[in-house]
């Protein structure tokens, strides 16, 4: 193999063969190494550690001899199999709802001023890695939804005919504020006018998924009183609107007025990793939870699972509005398993979960 001069040499080398290894159709098929949606998310995991400072480029040796070498695909693989199971380790459980709470969690601070300093060391050790600005956030968790793209052509357009929603300069009535109370009663319609809109050009969205727009009452079964900002939510009964569950949220949201002398992006991820914690402790059968946060008008995309989580590059809404839009239409189409939830696992209305077994099309009792 080539001598390579120093660490810089092998980080540059790994970054180029990660960004060949995205652009293989079949990265976005074969199922992760641990647990998560797809090899692509590994793939973006190893892409973040690899530019981070800490990381040991020198794991990757085996693997780049394999390649530089031209060994056979089968050997390739498996040496990419396992520089993905070293760098990104499975999703390790959440405690159990029904288990003593451990001290040092998020579970056990209270929801006071005081205690805030302590919470950022003790989510991070609970969330694990939080890689943020992942290139192919979008492409790995939004590009697989069938009629997606049609569907924001369309929509889209519609928000520049006779009376625009969308402008050169931002979207209408976007509060220049920016203020929390302010964005969320400018998003809830937003997001109610864009499921219409595809509605009446034809696509078909279920009436069943509705923005939260609840922020000062915390949502039922959890054992602490949690409010959640916003969100995309499961409602059978579109008829009652007035109680949300843990149990009914899909995507997470979170507001941020957007304030330069706020470090609002640290308070941002960390009240949604909050959040997604929670979600991930009562829906146990979900792999991940994705959310979006919303700084100002900056967004960003956002995926937490049981080992850690990555974000997408913010982006200005007012300046990219079909971004913008693609996200908010991609979190209402998304079938159940894009959304994170395991579709080897099958629930029933009294709240029991059966798994499949691949044995004769059986199905067996699942627990944790």
């Amino acid at each position: 193999m080539k001598k390579f001069s120093n660490a810089v040499d092998l980080q540059n080398l790994a970054l180029d063969l990660v960004s060949a290894l995205r652009s293989v159709p079949e990265i976005r098929t074969l199922p992760s190494t641990n647990s998560r949606k797809s090899l692509l998310s590994d793939i973006l995991r190893l892409n973040s550690a690899i530019s981070s400072e800490d990381y040991d480029i020198y794991k990757l040796i085996p693997l780049l001899r394999a390649v530089v070498n031209k060994e056979p695909d089968d050997i390739v693989w498996n040496k990419i199999h396992a520089a993905l199971i070293e760098t990104t380790p499975p999703p390790r459980p959440l405690p159990s709802l029904n288990q003593t709470p451990k001290p040092h969690t998020t579970s056990s601070f209270a929801n006071s001023s005081e205690q805030r300093k302590h919470v950022d060391a003790v989510l991070k050790e609970e969330l694990g890695s939080i890689y943020i600005g992942v290139r192919g956030f979008y492409k790995a968790y939004f590009g697989g939804i069938e009629g997606l793209e049609e569907m924001v052509t369309a929509v889209f357009r519609k928000c520049h005919g006779n009376n625009p929603l969308f402008t050169e300069y931002g979207w209408l009535g976007w509060p220049k504020s920016a203020k929390e109370r302010e964005v969320l009663d400018w998003l809830a319609p937003l997001v109610r006018r864009l499921h219409n809109l595809a509605v009446d050009e034809g696509f078909n969205l279920t009436p069943e998924r509705t923005i939260l727009t609840q922020p000062n009452r915390p949502l039922e079964g959890s054992m602490a009183d949690r409010k959640l900002d916003t969100g995309i939510v499961c409602n059978s009964d579109v008829t009652n609107q007035t109680k949300y569950e843990w149990s009914q949220i899909l995507v997470l949201g979170e507001l941020k007025s957007s304030n330069p002398k706020e470090d609002t992006a640290s308070k941002t991820w960390r009240d949604l990793g909050r959040y997604a914690r929670e979600v991930l402790t009562i829906q146990d059968t979900r792999r991940f939870a994705l959310g979006f946060t919303l700084c100002g008008s900056n967004m960003q995309l956002w995926e937490f699972d049981r080992v850690g989580a990555i974000a997408s590059s913010p982006f200005d809404i007012n300046r990219y509005g079909q971004q913008f839009v693609s996200a908010m239409l991609g979190f209402l189409l998304m079938n159940d398993e894009q959304l994170g939830y395991d579709p080897s696992i099958m629930s029933t209305s009294d709240g029991k979960h059966y798994i499949f077994t691949g044995r004769h099309f059986d199905w067996e009792s699942y627990s944790e």
